[in-house]
């Protein structure tokens, strides 16, 4: 259980990196980037109670010694999650739209629509993540669960800065940059 744990932690570790990099640019970003997390969050967490009982089923296979099943699970899973992970990003894409009707200014609705419209893309490799996390978890192989995520935290906060300042020749993003980042 260790690994899963430390994954999760690692995984909040992402967008714990996003929110103080969203400290770093002005209040507007910040409250639209905190509004777009919030969506994204809601979203990624059904995502990820679509494919939980993955494992389960993962492990029974293997306890009944049947690869063909786990491989059934695995394109199950996929399939899945890439269903929901088009629904989630369209979702992410109409937002914006709503927000006037619930009391947001314009220019936090323009941001959160611009960082939803960039974190939208994400949504696919994030929900596969979670299928192929079902399948490490249900063989006891989650440790390349944890390396996964701990680079992906590495690059993130490197992609982060790079995006948001615009350095190396990247044009520079802003708070669209830390969506970018993160669905990198």
């Amino acid at each position: 259980a260790s690994p899963l744990i430390l994954t999760q932690l690692a995984q909040v570790a992402i967008s714990t990196t996003d929110i103080i990099m969203m400290g770093m640019l002005d209040e507007i970003s910040l409250a639209a980037g905190g509004l777009a997390l919030f969506l994204f969050n809601l979203l990624r967490t059904m995502g990820f109670g679509m494919v939980i009982g993955l494992s389960n089923m993962v492990a029974e296979s293997m306890g009944e010694s049947k690869n063909s099943s786990m491989i059934e699970c695995l394109f199950a899973g996929l399939a899945v999650s890439t269903i929901t992970a088009i629904i989630a990003a369209l979702i992410m894409i109409a937002a914006p739209a709503y927000l006037p009707w619930l009391g947001q200014a314009q220019e936090i609705v323009t941001q959160t629509g611009q960082y939803l419209l960039w974190m939208a893309p994400g949504m696919l490799p994030t929900f596969w993540f979670y299928t192929y996390r079902g399948i490490a978890s249900g063989t006891q192989k989650a440790g390349i669960l944890l390396w996964t995520t701990l680079v992906s935290v590495a690059v993130n906060a490197v992609l982060n800065w790079v995006l948001i300042k615009g350095l190396f020749g990247f044009p520079a993003l802003g708070l669209a940059g830390i969506a970018a980042a993160s669905s990198l």
